[in-house]
């Protein structure tokens, strides 16, 4: 009998392992990306998901700002805790149509998600009831994602070309700092990568700098969970190496991270710098800088009364006769009463509630009162102060 016997040749050899070896990488890759998908939806892992390829209300790569909205949006704004329909105008801004000129007394309102009125309707975030209880126009040109640079950008750009008596800025020092200063940037966890424009230098000679990120790095992050998982573990491991807030107030013993203590000197210059050109751009105008708490602020706040930031902003406050602080913490913390803090703050978010909205509205007018907004009378005052038992955890 013959037999006939196939050699296989030493290139076919490995041609057949690499194939092999590169399907059993694949499958791994895809086993790996449905694994941390089900995770992160199941809130089991806490990874960025890819962002939609494009979304009919953000414009994440706006050629000034960054990050704004697209004009005349109409979509809902969906999770875990909200619900809620975002609607813009012609400008991108979440607000009605605004005239350019008006014979009536009208603010300008500026900061980031808090101002833009984040998970809440328009009538019960802070602009709109300011504008309900003052009888003032209140021009919302807030924009999740902002830090302070962008707001003077945006006054600067967009909107000093409405009329408009006052300015009100909204400061949020949580990640406002992070917005500003591109070193902390880089090694904070969760943040988003996305075109944005920052100051480099040294006070008060700074350089813009457009930080855009690659095309091969903005195309895996978009679509792959795996991607933005190694990502976090590399930035986690990074931000060891680096004295940020949160080591800077883990190795002091603090068990709630704050910038209204924290702050260096750097990022506080990069602040007073971008207020400083706002109230020079206001030529004249009074603008009111208002500095947001969130629940770490208000538990360092309650070991202690002072506020290196606040104290720091008050002093160049005293030497600008249009400029003004205030500062919901120690009102806000005040208030609370039998309520906690956290009255104020979604369950899983570190925004404001509606309740939160309405205490700050009825604080910041009473701030403002004399400086942006003329007295009322005694009825419409002390119906004005009454917080109305919003807080449902105390009822």
């Amino acid at each position: 009998m013959l037999i006939v016997t196939t050699q296989i040749s030493p290139k076919r050899t490995r041609l057949y392992r690499t194939a092999m070896l590169a399907v059993s990488v694949v499958s791994a890759a895809v086993l790996l990306e449905v694994a941390i998908r089900w995770l992160v939806d199941g809130g089991l892992l806490s990874v960025p998901a890819p962002p939609p390829a494009r979304s009919t209300l953000w414009d994440p790569a706006h050629s000034e700002f960054g990050v704004w909205h697209h004009a005349h949006a109409n979509k809902v704004h969906k999770r875990q805790e909200f619900s809620v329909v975002y609607r813009t105008n012609s400008i991108g801004a979440r607000d009605v149509e605004r005239k350019r000129n008006s014979d009536r007394s009208r603010m300008v309102v500026l900061g980031d998600s808090f101002i833009e009125g984040w998970g809440v309707s328009e009538a019960h975030r802070l602009t709109n009831l300011l504008e309900t209880s003052t009888g003032l126009e209140h021009l919302n040109f807030g924009m999740s994602h902002f830090g302070p640079y962008q707001s003077l950008l945006v006054y600067r750009k967009l909107a000093k070309q409405y009329s408009h008596e006052g300015l009100v800025v909204g400061v949020l020092p949580l990640n406002d700092f992070w917005d500003l200063d591109y070193k902390s940037a880089q090694t904070a966890l969760r943040y988003e990568y996305r075109f944005r424009p920052y100051l480099l230098g040294n006070y008060p000679h700074y350089e813009r700098f457009d930080y855009r990120e690659s095309m091969l790095r903005q195309f895996f992050r978009r679509r792959l969970y795996t991607f933005n998982a190694f990502s976090t573990l590399y930035r986690s491991l990074s931000a060891k190496e680096q004295q940020n807030v949160d080591e800077i107030a883990v190795n002091s013993g603090k068990r709630f991270p704050s910038y209204y203590y924290d702050l260096g000197e750097e990022q506080f210059n990069l602040l007073r710098y971008c207020i400083e050109r706002m109230v020079e751009e206001a030529d004249g105008k009074r603008v009111a800088i208002v500095l947001i708490p969130v629940f770490n602020d208000f538990m360092r706040f309650r070991e202690t009364k002072q506020r290196p930031l606040t104290e720091k902003l008050l002093e160049l406050a005293a030497s600008q006769p249009s400029l003004r602080i205030v500062d919901l913490l120690p009102p806000m913390y005040q208030r609370a009463g039998k309520c906690q803090v956290k009255s104020y703050f979604r369950k899983h978010d570190y925004h404001w509630n509606e309740y939160g909205n309405k205490v700050a509205s009825h604080i910041v007018e009473e701030e403002l009162t004399g400086f942006l907004y003329k007295p009322k009378g005694p009825a419409s005052r002390s119906s004005n102060q009454s917080d109305g038992g919003g807080c449902s955890s105390c009822q």
